[in-house]
């Protein structure tokens, strides 16, 4: 007689604003919708920080809990703490795994509550590079306080995810044990990207570049702008740049295009919602940014079989193979990231050989359907 086991019910943690454009906050979207597709209990608890939404509410079929607090510097931050705590004890009983998506405040909580749910599994996602510069994981913070404090009760977790090389090998500098370090990256609907890419046309007179996400300092689009401006003064004008997203920086961005001649060359396009509609129009993808921890926006690009500029920093470096689907650059490099896009603008084979190769490297460990089934046995560990 064949036993079936139940399916793990699932408590995912956001330690920010949801639903938000983040890169983080779109993987729990994702993960959230794909889990409860395939029958899981799944429900979010989030910080209340924005008066326009409810503190509870169902989001695309996901209940959707959000923690008030006073905004008050540190001690609003205390008090939340303690209010998810007695959550996470109060309401035990509606789930079997917890998954924060961030490690700081949260993820402190849930080593403080991991003694009373001894049943429970209790993850956390190293999202990106932040976390370890100035932030809870930052070793050279770590023997200091609170972050001292909060790193002995983030180790009592019984698991740590990590969506790249970089990420592990940071958190094993860390002082965190290998044996509670599991890698398993962002999951990607592929098919979905694929779709989309054959509608494409065959040819194009001119060499649409692309970019989608935040506008902020740290995303260096500027440095995108100024190779574009660079391609222009070598006499290299057959593309337009389409970027989209919104952010601090959109006014500043739209200035420094009119101030290199670029008001009919970069389109600003706003935020958008489908990724897969924007990439198909796309035949190179650019991620200019100083700082990364595993962008789903260059997945999104390979999964359309498009080829890759980016910088050489943090979860760029695991995606993109240089000479094989694209490009690096050392972040804020104008020349070297102009050199590389003038490769591609002038190249259809190179643009088509890339493509190519960059829908090779992301099958597998990062399709979505892979990423599920890699973290329901992990959820269903004490099941």
């Amino acid at each position: 007689m064949t036993v079936t086991r139940p399916l793990p019910k699932i408590l995912l943690v956001v330690d920010g604003s949801y639903p938000a454009r983040g890169g983080a906050e779109l993987q729990v979207e994702l993960l959230a919708e794909s889990f409860l597709a395939r029958g899981h209990q799944v429900q979010l608890l989030v910080p209340w920080l924005l008066p326009s939404h409810p503190k509870v509410e169902v989001f695309h079929g996901v209940k959707v809990t959000r923690i008030g607090y006073p905004h008050i510097k540190e001690v609003g931050a205390v008090i939340l703490m303690i209010k998810v705590f007695f959550w996470l004890l109060w309401h035990r009983k509606e789930y079997d795994a917890i998954h924060v998506h961030m490690v700081k405040n949260f993820a402190t909580v849930m080593g403080l509550a991991k003694p009373f749910l001894r049943k429970k599994i209790m993850v956390a996602k190293v999202s990106g590079a932040w976390e370890f510069d100035g932030g809870v994981l930052d070793p050279m913070l770590r023997h200091r306080f609170p972050w001292n404090v909060m790193n002995r009760y983030i180790r009592r977790l019984d698991y740590f995810q990590t969506i790249s090389d970089f990420t592990k090998e940071r958190l094993l500098k860390a002082g965190y044990p290998e044996n509670k370090i599991v890698s398993i990256r962002n999951g990607l609907p592929i098919a979905r990207f694929q779709a989309a890419k054959r509608s494409r046309a065959a040819t194009h007179d001119v060499v649409t570049l692309g970019y989608a996400g935040r506008l902020e300092a740290v995303k260096g689009v500027d440095v995108l702008i100024a190779a574009c401006g660079e391609l222009k003064k070598r006499g290299i004008d057959s593309f337009v740049l389409d970027i989209a997203g919104a952010g601090r920086q959109d006014k500043k961005l739209a200035e420094q295009a009119a101030a290199l001649g670029l008001q009919e060359s970069v389109r600003f396009l706003g935020a958008i919602n489908d990724m897969p509609g924007f990439m198909a129009d796309v035949d190179v993808y650019i991620q200019p940014s100083y700082q990364e921890g595993l962008p789903n926006s260059v997945m999104q690009a390979m999964a359309a079989s498009l080829p890759v500029v980016a910088t050489a920093v943090s979860g760029n470096v695991d995606l993109v193979r240089p000479g094989l689907n694209g490009f690096l650059s050392p972040a804020g490099d104008v020349q070297a990231m102009a050199d590389s896009l003038q490769k591609l603008i002038e190249s259809a084979t190179l643009r088509d050989d890339f493509g190519r190769e960059s829908f090779k490297s992301i099958q597998g460990s990062y399709a979505l359907d892979t990423v599920l089934d890699q973290l329901t046995s992990l959820y269903a560990e004490h099941l």
